[in-house]
């Protein structure tokens, strides 16, 4: 009895160290992922004053949020890029807000640029919809990605400066990065490498890269870094963009949802740019999560809802968008391939041009159509005037009223009496009814 006591407890004793590496290859699995990006996504969201109503005051104090933020990380190159504009959900009133954009020096004087971009403006209170939110969505977790890159950088060693720029009014119509890049000169045009734009990160099924309707040889390039850097990223779908849907706002004669961001500025004025947002193309359109559908811009956009939604797979998304832009940027041959990129831009004018033949094509599709129908009504009309008779069976092709010679009122006139109109009659009783039948 006792020997087999002990052999259950050896037993016991062999198999429990088993069980419990199981246990703890499972609780591995479910390790909380630790994203500093996220933590800088969530305090930015979540420290904002509960009682500032307005829209500018509310952008007011992410601002000073921010410069508090970048200045203890050791940046003193700041400058506010002040600009006016009229506040459509607030009676058009003019209010006042600003870009903020702060500069890393390269290690050697150059006039070289990329700049990394975001929003950080919140649509909270625009609409009676909208009460409560945080933007964690849009754009919480994109500036915290950004203020992560600052971070990892700021002790790089780099040929071209560096630009983090946080735009304003984003939510009423990207009216900050219009400003930012209607008040770049010539030669800041000619010296941008790159504009990085960060929009949603983590918030989503997958994250998508993009460039343009045309891609530029630094898109396969990122498409590379992102495979050796072991980051999951995904091609804008070609079959759910909405090519031709004109928006003459933003400057461009097509538009889709990767368009509806600060990146779009720098498209329309054919600059180099590089976009990482999140989300899920599905039928019908693009949603944030296949399962859960779209929260940014709603009163759901707080970071307990993105947590509950997107967990450990949102936190590995945004700490794969600060590892991606670092690989790049830090990429020593990176400067090389932007300038090789940029030389070789691909050529718009057959673009613009194709887009306006398929719009001229839709036109005389249609207008040639018109002509059919009106050649169609034209030729059966004029069959159906080749006799006086109002009721004549057109769609037969015959006259039933000139077969056999008969009188096209049922009568002969030689012998006054009832003839068969169809022809039909072919005996000479009298008594016939007058269709012979």
């Amino acid at each position: 009895m006792k020997k087999a006591i002990c052999s259950i407890l050896v037993a016991l004793l062999l198999v429990f160290p088993i069980c419990f590496t199981g246990e703890n290859v499972a609780y591995a699995e479910e390790k909380e992922v630790v994203s500093k990006a996220y933590d800088y996504a969530k305090e930015f969201v979540t420290t904002e004053s509960n009682n500032v109503v307005g829209y500018a005051d509310r952008m007011l104090n992410r601002r000073e949020y921010l410069k508090g933020v970048v200045t203890s990380l050791g940046y003193d190159e700041i400058v506010e890029q002040k600009f006016k504009y009229n506040n459509q959900y607030n009676n058009n009133q003019s209010e006042e807000t600003a870009n903020l954009i702060v500069t890393k020096k390269a290690n050697a004087e150059t006039t070289k640029t990329v700049i990394i971009g975001t929003n950080y403006d919140n649509a909270e209170g625009l609409v009676a919809s909208i009460q409560n939110s945080q933007g964690a969505t849009s754009n919480g977790t994109s500036v915290g990605v950004v203020l992560a890159l600052m971070e990892e950088l700021k002790d790089a060693s780099l040929n071209f400066n560096v630009k983090f720029v946080f735009f304003g009014a984003s939510e009423l119509g990207l009216l900050g990065s219009r400003y930012f890049v209607d008040n770049m000169t010539t030669a800041e045009k000619n010296d941008l490498l790159l504009m990085i734009n960060l929009s949603g990160i983590g918030a989503g099924d997958n994250t998508y890269l993009y460039d343009d309707e045309i891609h530029w040889e630094h898109y396969d390039y990122a498409l590379n870094k992102a495979k050796s850097s072991n980051v999951v990223v995904s091609e804008l779908p070609v079959d759910k963009k909405i090519i031709l849907a004109t928006e003459n706002n933003i400057g461009l004669d097509y538009n889709h949802q990767a368009l509806l961001n600060d990146v779009t500025p720098f498209i329309a004025k054919r600059l180099p740019t590089l976009l990482m947002f999140s989300g899920n193309y599905v039928t019908g359109g693009y949603v944030q999560s296949k399962q859960y559908g779209t929260i940014m811009q709603t009163k759901d956009d707080t970071m307990a809802k993105f947590d509950e939604i997107f967990g450990n797979s949102g936190k590995q998304k945004i700490n794969d968008a600060v590892t991606l832009v670092k690989a790049i940027i830090t990429d020593e041959v990176f400067d090389k391939i932007m300038a090789r990129s940029v030389q070789n831009k691909p050529d718009y004018s057959f673009f613009t041009t194709s887009s306006a033949g398929i719009v001229a094509v839709r036109w005389v599709t249609v207008a040639v159509a018109i002509i059919a129908m009106v050649v169609t009504y034209a030729v059966l009309k004029s069959r159906g005037d080749k006799s006086n008779d109002p009721i004549k069976p057109i769609f037969m092709g015959v006259d039933p009223f000139v077969q056999a010679n008969a009188d096209p009122n049922g009568f002969d006139k030689n012998e006054e009496k009832p003839q068969d109109p169809f022809g039909l009659d072919d005996d000479d009783n009298t008594d016939d009814n007058p269709f012979g039948i």
